[in-house]
């Protein structure tokens, strides 16, 4: 039964740190590397630059906004190019998906 109610207990902390997340003003970001195209979320941008300048020097920032709707618009991103997704938050996305994915973000954000 502890076991049970352990899991219950990390179940509901997750669930918590994602309803905090989808009220939090935080940056949705598009980088590209290696002819991939990473669409993510972040609550410190400065930060997350900091670790992709040491992890991932290759990387261009494409876009970024700061927005109350940036880790709905993340997993909204996600799902409609769920087809090109190949690991993680990477996604073999052409530059006219790109532009769309910029689109949507910027008509979602103004």
């Amino acid at each position: 039964m502890l076991k049970d109610d352990a899991i219950k207990q990390k179940a509901i902390k997750q669930v918590q740190s994602k309803l905090e997340l989808t009220n939090e003003r935080g940056y949705l970001y598009v980088i590209k590397s290696s002819g991939l195209v990473k669409i993510g979320f972040s609550s410190n941008w400065s930060k997350r630059e900091k670790s992709y300048k040491t992890h991932t020097p290759d990387f261009k920032l494409i876009y970024l906004v700061q927005s109350e709707l940036s880790f709905q618009l993340e997993t909204e991103i996600h799902e409609m190019y769920k087809d090109n997704h190949v690991k993680g938050e990477w996604f073999d996305l052409s530059d006219g998906q790109v532009v769309d994915v910029i689109t949507y973000c910027t008509s979602k954000t103004q």
